[in-house]
């Protein structure tokens, strides 16, 4: 089956790894197409509400109209030729263009969940302590606000083909998993590695004394290691009945870390992973970003991740 993803672009840098990611997500997903999209700089309301009372101001538009479609036409022009010039077959790259109708992030979220896609590809901007914060800018507000279609997010230079997969057995966990099967199905080259991490207790209080808290520790990696099992099999059915051999999957767990995400990220980089897939919301069910996916969010570096609702 074919899958179809949608490259948000602009003439920066973050585009650029975010193109070239995607381009080399072919080496692993043979069938996958892709489309190239751009809102166009944004028109002044002044000019254009004056346009409806003056021909000069009118014509004025019309000119800033047409030179925003040519620059994002340059724009989308070039990445295609770039992915053309890696080895994609120009049939398998459509473009599309439009003004920006409400704010960057909304009109992506709306072409990206409109037609459908099966993901929303956008380049990380460098995220400020404040943006890490309060989610300001476009990608941080389409990670934030799509729910309906997964969102890759790429940051600096990808070059590991090789995936891992955030688990705790959660609903979204799960999801996460079932996303991935569909994307890599009947993949010869996908690299999967399913890493599960058993959090540790964080014990308040002064009456809590060393022995009980590693009692406690100890009962929730028992707990843990059970159902472990039953999750990694869960995940390997999926894998499996997707196409891939058991040969292209792994199983790793570490046990008992107070912050699961700083785990992963360790692991990523230990294991030279370069896409990382997690669910939007673990166990504790956030109201928005789950802590653990926000944190390896704010926290990649010359990867990408997969944020899964």
């Amino acid at each position: 089956m074919q899958k179809k993803i949608v490259i948000a672009v602009d003439d920066s840098i973050y585009s650029k790894h975010s193109v070239k990611y995607a381009a080399n997500v072919s080496k692993v997903i043979p069938d996958i197409s892709y489309t190239l999209f751009n809102v166009q700089d944004s028109i002044s309301q002044y000019i254009i509400d004056e346009a409806k009372k003056n021909m000069q101001i009118q014509n004025e538009l019309n000119r800033i109209i047409k030179k925003n479609e040519a620059a994002s036409h340059r724009i989308l022009v070039k990445y295609k030729d770039f992915m053309i010039n890696s080895g994609i077959d120009a049939n398998r790259i459509e473009i599309g263009s439009q003004p920006k109708l409400q704010c960057a992030a909304k009109d992506i979220l709306d072409f990206g969940q409109k037609h459908p896609y099966d993901a929303i590809v956008v380049g990380r901007r460098g995220f400020s302590r404040i943006q890490k914060t309060f989610m300001g800018s476009v990608t941080s507000n389409i990670l934030e606000h799509c729910t309906a279609v997964p969102v890759w997010l790429t940051d600096g230079t990808i070059t590991s083909s090789k995936i891992m997969v955030a688990m705790d057995g959660s609903l979204s966990s799960m999801r996460a998993i079932d996303h991935l099967a569909f994307i890599v199905s009947n993949s010869d080259t996908a690299d999967i590695t399913l890493y599960y991490v058993i959090p540790k207790m964080k014990m308040i209080g002064a009456k809590n004394t060393g022995k009980n808290k590693n009692d406690i520790d100890k009962i929730i990696e028992k707990s843990s290691r059970h159902n472990i099992e039953h999750v990694f099999l869960k995940a390997k059915t999926l894998l499996e009945k997707a196409g891939l051999r058991e040969n292209q999957i792994h199983f790793k767990f570490s046990s008992r870390f107070l912050n699961p995400g700083k785990a992963i990220i360790n692991e990523s980089e230990k294991g030279n992973y370069g896409t990382i897939v997690v669910g939007r919301s673990g166990i504790s069910k956030s109201i928005f970003m789950g802590s653990v996916s926000r944190y390896v969010i704010n926290h990649i570096s010359n990867r990408a991740v997969w944020v899964v609702s």
